[in-house]
């Protein structure tokens, strides 16, 4: 489990293939290598998980300044890891622990891609779009996830939303939402580097995930009912 809050932001290394380019280009496996990741590598051991722009990986090995990942063809295909570049900087996190203070939000991937970028006093003002084609996440209706002042995961970090069109409103794009980076997050994370059309990893807060599900579990089995009930009294007015 991740918070959202990140620790360190590290570099890539190198991407080495470990498998055979399929017709698929993201049909291979790669082992990602970060180093400048001291700050989260203090009380490492194999086997562990870190949050590489907001996406759980198992570390493979690591020594005190770098460490390695595998990227599976399935974590290339949902995440934008597959995209980065020798040099690129990432965002890093631990798996949150038991006995620590817990600030953020959970965060157990879609990718969505920059609208635009505006200057607002010193803070960033970042709209985002998933496109037209994506529009459920995990069988949710992605409007019911997109909550005014609601949490959102981008590329690892928590952040807060500022606008989140309404669906009726604005139907061709029922996916966009705005959030703003103030000066100290610029500071402290990769997504303030970030450019119009970059595509970055987006996760939903599974606590308003959750209720989405119920809600529309409990409407599912009250239309259910009903349904149910009007074919009952029907059936009872073609026997009489």
């Amino acid at each position: 489990m991740f918070t959202g809050l990140i620790e360190s932001i590290g570099t890539v290394k190198a991407l080495n293939q470990v498998t055979e380019t399929t017709n698929d280009p993201w049909g291979s496996s790669i082992h990602l290598i970060i180093q400048d990741a001291s700050k989260v590598l203090m009380d490492c051991q194999i086997g562990d998980s870190i949050a590489i722009n907001g996406t759980c990986l198992t570390v493979l090995e690591f020594d005190s300044n770098q460490f390695t990942v595998g990227l599976a063809p399935e974590t290339l295909r949902r995440t934008n890891l597959g995209l980065l570049k020798v040099s690129d900087q990432v965002n890093l996190e631990r798996a949150m622990r038991a006995d620590t203070r817990f600030g953020g939000h959970f965060v157990q991937v879609e990718t969505a891609e920059i609208e635009s970028i505006e200057k607002d006093g010193d803070s960033l003002r970042m709209k985002f779009t998933l496109g037209s084609s994506s529009t459920e996440h995990e069988g949710l209706p992605i409007s019911s996830l997109l909550i005014p002042k609601g949490y959102i995961t981008i590329d690892g970090i928590s952040l807060t939303l500022c606008s989140v069109p309404n669906p009726s409103i604005n139907s061709n794009n029922p996916s966009s939402f705005e959030i703003m980076l103030i000066q100290h997050t610029q500071d402290h994370v990769t997504l303030s580097k970030k450019s119009v059309g970059d595509l970055v990893n987006l996760e939903f807060d599974c606590l308003t995930k959750s209720i989405a599900r119920t809600l529309v579990g409990s409407m599912s089995v009250m239309i259910d009912a009903a349904v149910t009930k009007a074919l009952l009294s029907q059936k009872v007015l073609d026997s009489k």
